[in-house]
């Protein structure tokens, strides 16, 4: 379907699977600044919990309806509840396979899906922490600009 998920597991300071369907996930997505590739958001809340944990996938150089392979992405991951934040910033250690970049049924909008991986740890930006992501797929929709196509 064309509905946002994301699968994956993460380790570390913030751990286990996470399994988002569209029941209990929120994506969005947008272009990013200066055709600089496209920020994917998804936005969780943990079973059983009222804890949030937002991650964003900022993929480098995408155009619109662009697929490819070790696409480098900047992978962000907050967790509201206990204000922490993880990034890999400017360290180019998360790479995305897009191999679905197809047009949706709303105008200028996309769907993407792929995987994403990181070879490090992303470090906690305000603390002493970090996470491993090894892998985790996407699915997500992409608004763009209208002169984009």
């Amino acid at each position: 379907g064309d509905l946002p998920v994301v699968i994956g597991t993460l380790h570390g300071s913030i751990s286990g699977e996470r399994r988002a369907m569209p029941t209990n996930t929120g994506c969005s997505g947008m272009a990013r600044p200066a055709d600089s590739g496209v920020r994917l958001r998804f936005q969780t809340v943990s079973p059983g919990t009222d804890a949030t944990l937002t991650l964003i996938l900022g993929i480098d150089a995408l155009a619109r309806g662009d697929t490819g392979s070790g696409i480098r992405t900047t992978v962000t991951v907050i967790d509201e509840a206990a204000q922490r934040f993880f990034s890999t910033g400017e360290q180019f250690s998360c790479f995305s396979d897009v191999s679905k970049h197809t047009a949706a049924a709303e105008p200028d909008m996309t769907q993407l899906d792929g995987v994403a991986w990181c070879t490090t740890a992303i470090p906690e930006l305000n603390g002493n922490s970090s996470i491993r992501m090894p892998e985790l797929s996407f699915r997500g929709l992409v608004q763009w600009p209208k002169d984009s196509q």
